[in-house]
């Protein structure tokens, strides 16, 4: 059993843009070994939700860590020091490789140097 109990754990998570109160005081947990999807029409709130755990949304309260870490007040590089990240849907980063060969592109060695 890992030391932490959620990979992901928000409690009252609340954003805005500008005026616009995006999201309500969600709570929003990940625990070890699980596979979540977001589901949802457009303008719901999926994007903002993973644009605000992961620091991408200024305007945001509430309390979120990371594997047992408070990261509530983290930056996006922050975040992704721990190695979370997200690819937006669409956006063909690299538009002429593989999906494999993007996941090969944005690989980055953990602290001991190893590639997981």
């Amino acid at each position: 059993m890992s030391a932490f109990e959620h990979i992901i754990d928000a409690r009252d998570l609340h954003a805005w843009y500008g005026s616009s109160h995006v999201l309500h005081g969600i709570d929003f947990q990940i625990g070890c070994r699980e596979t979540v999807g977001l589901l949802g029409r457009n303008g719901m709130g999926k994007s903002t939700l993973i644009r605000s755990l992961l620091g991408h949304v200024k305007q945001r309260d509430g309390h979120i860590a990371f594997f047992g870490q408070d990261m509530s007040k983290a930056k996006p590089h922050e975040v992704a020091r721990l190695g979370v990240a997200y690819v937006p849907e669409g956006r063909g980063v690299f538009p002429n490789l593989t999906v494999r060969e993007n996941l090969i592109m944005a690989a980055r060695p953990n602290r001991d140097g190893n590639y997981e």
